[in-house]
Order: structure tokens, then C-alpha cells, then sequence
């Protein structure tokens, strides 16, 4: 199993939109032996406060102390346990519920982890997932697309931030090394990568039960012409944004 060494305790958040690779890289994170990542507990604690998921965290905190607005402080006392050098939560952007996101505060972080997804096959993955009119629109995508790519600059000035792109991260051979460098060597990761299926209902079930990181879907067989269109609109927000440390 891997294991992270640090010289202090970090604590962080991974954010990404929709169907952007964000299960897969929570999944990453809890399969250190040291580290947790918790996914969406407080989307989860808005959604459903009494049906809470709390996976690699049993046992450890207790849903009926949970809310909201203390979940940060619930899990940065997980951390201080002596088992975890690192610890996080993920949660997913979405400008019309940005409450998720927002109750997350920067002085609440060691670093903030974005991942970002090629937008064709971002919103082929949207228009797959049965969440609502929102996900078939690909107006309202785009817009979330600029507003998640501001949101990194934004965070990357308070805050140390890290871009990681979904397609190089299954693509690479080596996982572990591919995240060290995109992390900007911020710990040390040493051992074999073994993903555990993580015990959360929110997020890809695909990426919640894999044991393996998979090779990326690319393909917008789903898509209309306009749609591919409008996602070819804003690619250059993808490809002119570098993965690895944000930069002020």
C-alpha cells in the first residue's frame, strides 16, 4: 500500500466540476495508508444529513455530530490523529449550488487540488448522468467551465493550489509519480498503488468501486455538432491552463 511522508500535517480540498475525474482522484487519496479524503460530506449533509456515508472514516467521527458547517473542523480533528500525515475532503462545483465549495475557507487548507477534464468529454459525461435539466444543457456547462477556470486563478492567489488534467492522470503508467510531480513534489509518496473500493454513495460509482485506474472515456458519440461546438469554444481555457502549481 502506498504511504505519504510530510513533515507536517496538510489538509486540502479537491474540487473539480461534474464528471470531471473527481472520484477517481478522491479514491487515489484514500488509498494512502496515512490519508483520507472524504467525498462531499457536506453536499451529502444538505442532500441527506441522516443517511451519511462515512467510508474510510467509520468509527472515526460520528454522523449525528456532523453538520455542515462543522464538518472542517470534524475532520482537521481526524487528522491530528497520529494514523494521518494528510487528509482532505472533495467537492463538486456547480455555480447555481455553490454552498458546497464556498463553506470550505482558505484558511481552512494547506492546498486546494482542482482537476480539470478536456469539456467535449466533460459534458458527453454530463449529458450521460441522470441529475437533472441542468446536465443537458451545454450552455450552462460552459458557463460553469469559465466560472470553475476563474475560480482557479482566484484560489491560487490566498491559497497554494494544484491543477491536475483527468485525461494525464489515467493515462499515465506510473500514478504515484505522475501525482507526485503534478503536486509539485509537496510529500513523498512511496509504495504500490492499490485502490479499495472507498464505502461513499456520492460521486462515479465507477470510480467509487475501481481497483484500477482506467484509461479515459474520449468519445462524444452522445454529443450534437453544436455541442461538440461549443465545448471546442472554450478549450482554450483547458489547454492554456498548466497542470501543476498555479502560479500567482
Amino acid at each position: 500500500m502506498a504511504t505519504v511522508e510530510t513533515q507536517e500535517k496538510q489538509f486540502f480540498i479537491i474540487e473539480g466540476l461534474p464528471r470531471s475525474g473527481t472520484t477517481i482522484l478522491t479514491n487515489i487519496m484514500n488509498s494512502f495508508e496515512n490519508g483520507f479524503c472524504f467525498s462531499e460530506p457536506i453536499w451529502q449533509l444538505m442532500q441527506d444529513p441522516y443517511n451519511l456515508k462515512l467510508g474510510k472514516l467509520n468509527n472515526q467521527i460520528w454522523p449525528r455530530s456532523l453538520r455542515p458547517e462543522t464538518v472542517i473542523e470534524q475532520l482537521k480533528n481526524v487528522l491530528n490523529d497520529d494514523i494521518y500525515s494528510i487528509g482532505g475532503l472533495k467537492e463538486t462545483y456547480r455555480d447555481w449550488q455553490p454552498e458546497c465549495v464556498n463553506m470550505v475557507l482558505d484558511s481552512d487548507l494547506q492546498f486546494r487540488i482542482f482537476i480539470l477534464r478536456d469539456p467535449r468529454y466533460n459534458f458527453s459525461g454530463w449529458k450521460k448522468s441522470p441529475f437533472g435539466s441542468e446536465y443537458y444543457d451545454v450552455d450552462i456547462f460552459a458557463r460553469n467551465y469559465e466560472r470553475f477556470c476563474d475560480r482557479i486563478k482566484e484560489k491560487s492567489q490566498v491559497t497554494p493550489t494544484y491543477v491536475i488534467k483527468y485525461e494525464n492522470l489515467c493515462k499515465s503508467d506510473d500514478t504515484l509519480s505522475y501525482l507526485s510531480n503534478a503536486l509539485g513534489n509537496r510529500f513523498s509518496l512511496t509504495g504500490s498503488l492499490q485502490l479499495k473500493q472507498t464505502g461513499y454513495h456520492y460521486g462515479d460509482a465507477r470510480g467509487n468501486s475501481s481497483s484500477l485506474v482506467s484509461a479515459p472515456r474520449e468519445s462524444v458519440d452522445n454529443l450534437t455538432s453544436y455541442e461538440v461546438g461549443r465545448c471546442e469554444d472554450i478549450m482554450s481555457l483547458y489547454q492554456n491552463i498548466d497542470e501543476g502549481l498555479c502560479l500567482k
